[in-house]
């Protein structure tokens, strides 16, 4: 069953085998499921520190990798000053991690990989501050945000992700700085819908396909960036999209 925490100010750095919560050394939580959350964090306040949480597919079938949040997930967070660290999410259903509703949350420190529709998607207009983390060899998309989903995502690590490294969709805005985002099989960073986004100082090389990518209705700023060694184009911008563009080498 999904592990609910709706007690507010919980901090969980372990689980025993009856559920019950306590404070020693972190541990590896497996949840086999037929639910689509692994850990539900409801409640205002919650800190998971130290854990690996894995959501195995079991006998399970795969749908196509999407862009929905109707998806399944690791963790799913729906209240708000809800902090992640040093914690390692594997979901091999859906995604590492989902923030939806009117969320907040802070996530630094944490390792994102083998996730099957991605690492992390960004929803409704929750708000969640991403840093310093490890975002890698997903076979979905790296980081999602969508809806008008905004927040700041600073000195991550967002590498050989089986998608784009990062897609920003929706009239979300959040603010890219300071990242990495490269090795990506379909691009860097996929800009789209109506998004105004702002990426700024990041280094994005090596991917497969386009670097940056900016469709439809977006409105980007894009300044002070280093792109190169791209496989697809550096920056791309077509249909009827607009945005800044300055002082990227």
């Amino acid at each position: 069953e999904t592990l609910v925490f709706d007690k507010e100010g919980v901090t969980v750095t372990s689980i025993s085998l009856h559920g019950q919560l306590n404070a020693s050394s972190a541990v590896k939580i497996v949840v086999w499921n037929p639910d689509k959350y692994a850990v539900d964090c409801k409640a205002r306040g919650v800190t998971l520190k130290g854990l690996e949480i894995l959501h195995p597919k079991g006998n399970r079938p795969l749908t196509v990798v999407s862009k929905r949040m109707e998806e399944s997930c690791c963790v799913l967070v729906k209240g708000k000053h809800v902090t992640l660290t040093e914690c390692t999410l594997i979901s091999e259903v859906g995604y590492g991690l989902m923030t939806a509703w009117e969320a907040s949350a802070g996530v630094s420190q944490c390792s994102f990989r083998e996730c099957y529709h991605g690492a992390v998607i960004c929803g409704g207009s929750s708000v969640i501050k991403f840093t310093k983390n490890i975002v890698s060899q997903n076979i979905g998309f790296g980081i999602l945000t969508m809806d008008s989903a905004s927040g700041e995502f600073v000195e991550n690590n967002v590498h050989e992700n089986g998608k784009c490294g990062v897609v920003c969709s929706g009239t979300s805005n959040p603010v890219f700085e300071f990242n990495t985002v490269a090795d990506g099989s379909q691009g860097g960073f996929w800009i789209q819908e109506r998004s105004r986004c702002v990426i700024r100082h990041n280094r994005v090389y090596n991917n497969h396909k386009t670097a940056l990518q900016v469709s439809n209705h977006s409105d980007p700023e894009v300044c002070d960036n280093k792109i190169f060694d791209g496989k697809g184009g550096g920056i791309i911008v077509h249909d009827s999209a607009t945005g800044i563009f300055s002082k990227n080498t």
